[in-house]
């Protein structure tokens, strides 16, 4: 009798457990789970895989400029997000890789870059999408590889950048494709180059890159800077530092969050699929906040359509990558980091 009875006790414990564990996983599924900003959809893939490249938009299309695969490219491809296909256009004149592209009433001007390794160019060209045509433009101040470009009213900003292995730059030129001049403005405080760049509220904020000159063994020290130019005070500002230093990644701002994505760790080796979100208004980071980039990859090329941001290219530890992914930042994804089966099994084994 008395074993009859321990054995129906021993019972109705273990079913008060499993019930009690079934409450406490409902009501704490926030602390089993991990919650991140975004989602990745996999889009049709490049037509010509390459890194180093440069994206711009016009008129809702993205096009893919040059870049290296091999040697550099000058294949120029349109990428249509809504139709989700690639259109061939009319090549770049210069093949070249580590170049800056920026759009401007509905032209695109290509800066820089390299067409032979460690010999920067001076190039500017202006492409037309409605003519499929490129026109040769005024030339740089001076040669560079690895800059970035930004536009604010109408004039682009030529931030930064190298001439490997000989130069680091701060520099930050003017070009207004009106009247197809160059302005020099207030140098950015921190010389670098494989940076990115993007433009918040008129304002514009750097990310990473690194330099060579700072070391003594011929590798590259890599940044975690931010740095902020104001182009109608020509001044810049200090911001609080990324999470990790980082070179070759991608950065894009949405809904008053910058996302940088992608990139190349400090070891100058591991490429990186971390997504970290920057918030300006409070100058906060929510460090690996964004849902992961499915490939992890340096050296890849970012631009938005519609909230939405679109990486291409790049290059992981296997090589240049062909893949084109779609980032939603408006959709938020919950990952369980435990289960009710786990909680029982243990429970099970008191």
């Amino acid at each position: 009798m008395i074993s009859i009875k321990c054995r129906k006790y021993a019972e109705a414990r273990l079913i008060l457990l499993f019930v009690i564990s079934i409450l406490c996983g409902l009501l704490s599924f926030s602390s089993v789970s991990r919650a991140k900003q975004g989602r990745w959809t996999q889009k049709a893939e490049m037509p010509t895989p390459r890194m180093q490249l440069a994206t711009a938009v016009v008129n809702g299309k993205i096009y893919a400029i040059g870049g290296l695969n091999g040697g550099p490219l000058s294949v120029v491809e349109a990428y249509d997000p809504q139709k989700n296909i690639w259109t061939k256009k009319a090549d770049i004149p210069t093949p070249r890789s580590g170049i800056a592209a920026s759009a401007v009433d509905g032209k695109i001007y290509v800066f820089g870059g390299h067409r032979v390794a460690f010999e920067p160019l001076d190039t500017v060209q202006m492409y037309d999408p409605e003519k499929d045509k490129w026109t040769r433009k005024k030339r740089m101040p001076v040669p560079i590889d690895r800059m970035t470009t930004s536009v604010v009213e109408g004039k682009i900003y030529l931030i930064g950048g190298w001439d490997f292995p000989d130069d680091v730059y701060a520099t930050v030129f003017q070009y207004n494709p009106g009247g197809d001049t160059w302005t020099r403005k207030a140098d950015m405080p921190t010389a670098r180059g494989g940076h990115a760049a993007v433009v918040f509220e008129e304002k514009i904020y750097v990310f990473g890159g690194g330099t060579f000159k700072e070391t003594t063994h011929g590798g590259i020290r890599y940044f975690d800077v931010v740095e902020m130019y104001d182009p109608v005070e020509d001044r810049w500002t200090r911001k609080p530092k990324m999470p990790v230093p980082n070179i070759g990644l991608g950065v894009e701002a949405v809904n008053g969050k910058i996302y940088t994505i992608g990139g190349t760790a400090s070891d100058n080796v591991s490429r990186l699929s971390r997504v970290d979100i920057f918030t300006p208004d409070d100058g906060t980071w929510l460090a690996e906040g964004g849902a992961r980039l499915p490939v992890a990859r340096g050296g890849l090329s970012v631009s938005k359509v519609n909230n939405k941001i679109y990486a291409f290219g790049g290059a992981s530890v296997l090589g240049v990558v062909p893949k084109v992914n779609e980032y939603d930042p408006s959709v938020l994804s919950v990952t369980p980091q435990n289960n009710l089966a786990t909680i029982w099994g243990a429970i099970k084994g008191d």
